[in-house]
């Protein structure tokens, strides 16, 4: 938890909007423009597990996003990581 709270303190420099976030298909997305945000600030989002959701030009994290209780044992940590898993279908219920 101590990550994301970090992700968002760093978020927070660059807006405060009402609904700052939504969740999709396992995917947290988070209304804070991209292009606003400092190139060294994106390199920590990134390491925290926030990275650029480039066709709305926000940001979004497959590693907050998903279900644990439905996916216990699946460490995401970035979109072609969470794609190849899913695809294969690795419930573990």
């Amino acid at each position: 938890m101590d990550n994301l709270i970090k992700a968002f303190q760093i978020l927070r420099k660059y807006g405060n909007p009402d609904w700052p976030t939504h969740c999709e298909h396992d995917v947290m997305y988070i209304d804070i423009d991209y292009n606003l945000v400092s190139d060294e600030d994106k390199e920590e989002l990134d390491r925290l597990g926030i990275i650029e959701d480039s066709e709305n030009e926000k940001f979004m994290s497959f590693r907050y996003g998903y279900c644990k209780r439905l996916w216990p044992n699946l460490d995401v940590v970035s979109p072609s990581d969470y794609q190849m898993s899913y695809s294969k279908g690795r419930l573990d219920d």
